[in-house]
């Protein structure tokens, strides 16, 4: 709490000092003036009063009902306006796939197409697109006719092009039969010369 104190003559402010700077007098008044007793036992009442309030309605509150199936808390938080409570949701990405036959959209967790039942194919398209994450198509897709055939070598690891079908020989170790590899996420290997550029700023930084 900011404490003033002014001056009983001419009510100029004190400063650090023990008299008035104005007219030199030492006698001031303080501003606020000191409470009684009474005056602080009801300001501890107000609050233990106001945290009691604070604790009973929190600005969120998980809604945990211990009797339903999931058991999963729900983040509620009492609307400004007095509408209906916001509710915490994780935030996600809005996926749609198209149908690469009839160009219609997939119905939610389903893989054939409302329209013509066509099942759900790397061809069909996907917004939006991640295909530096997905080249080999998105997880749980069927290949269609388009899609480039990747294999993958059980031995060296080596993924190569072919355009045969099953059984296709490693072009590295010549291992046979090589299985197709199946749509899912790849993480590419960090370039070896973004690496060096990296390398060679993080020397320009350090410091003798």
């Amino acid at each position: 709490m900011r404490v003033r104190r002014e001056c009983e003559n001419c009510g100029s402010l004190f400063h650090a000092g023990k008299a008035c700077p104005q007219c030199g007098s030492t006698k001031y008044k303080r501003r606020p003036p000191k409470r009684t007793e009474a005056e602080r036992e009801e300001s501890r009442k107000k609050r233990a009063a106001l945290l009691k309030a604070q604790a009973e309605n929190a600005p969120i509150v998980p809604d945990w009902n211990p009797s339903a199936a999931d058991r999963k808390a729900v983040l509620r938080r009492p609307a400004k306006t007095g509408g209906q409570d916001l509710v915490y949701k994780k935030p996600r990405q809005r996926v749609r796939r198209t149908c690469c036959q009839c160009q219609r959209l997939f119905v939610a967790h389903n893989k054939t197409c409302p329209g013509c039942q066509h099942v759900r194919c790397t061809d069909c398209p996907r917004e939006p697109a991640k295909k530096d994450k997905y080249p080999f198509g998105y997880p749980g897709d069927e290949w269609g006719a388009r899609s480039i055939p990747h294999f993958e070598c059980p031995q060296c690891q080596t993924i190569f092009q072919a355009k045969g079908g099953e059984g296709t020989d490693c072009p590295q170790c010549r291992h046979e039969n090589c299985p197709r590899v199946k749509p899912r996420k790849f993480e590419p290997e960090p370039d070896p010369e973004v690496w060096k550029s990296v390398q060679a700023k993080l020397e320009e930084l350090k410091l003798d």
